[in-house]
C-alpha cells in the first residue's frame, strides 16, 4: 500500500511542469507543492537542506598555510606547474606511504 503511494507520488511529481516558468530553487518548490506529494516532500526537505553543521574554513585554511612552506621567498620564481606537482605530492603523500605499507 506504502509503495503504490511513493510510486504513484513520484510518478505525478515527474509529470508536474512548473507554469510560470521561473525557477526559485527546489526548496522553495517544495515548500509550494509539498501538500501535492507528502511523502516525497519529506525526502525533499532532508536531503536538500542545508546541513545542520556549520561549514568551516580549516581544510583550505590547512592548504594555504602548507602552500606557504612550498612557496616561500626562496623559490618565488618556481613555475606554477611545479609549485602543483609539489602540492599534489605532499597532500597525497599518506596515499603512497599506505599502500607500501600494507
Amino acid at each position: 500500500m506504502l509503495n503504490e503511494k511513493c510510486h504513484s507520488e513520484l510518478q505525478a511529481y515527474l509529470h508536474v511542469v512548473n507554469a510560470d516558468g521561473e525557477f526559485k530553487g527546489p526548496l522553495a518548490w517544495w515548500r509550494v507543492n509539498e501538500h501535492k506529494f507528502p511523502t516525497l516532500a519529506i525526502l525533499a526537505r532532508a536531503f536538500l537542506a542545508i546541513p545542520a553543521i556549520p561549514a568551516t574554513s580549516a581544510p583550505s585554511e590547512r592548504i594555504w598555510s602548507r602552500a606557504s612552506q612550498v612557496l616561500s621567498i626562496r623559490r618565488a620564481r618556481m613555475e606554477p606547474s611545479l609549485a602543483q606537482r609539489i602540492m599534489y605530492t605532499r597532500e597525497n603523500n599518506h596515499l603512497l606511504h599506505s599502500t607500501v605499507n600494507n
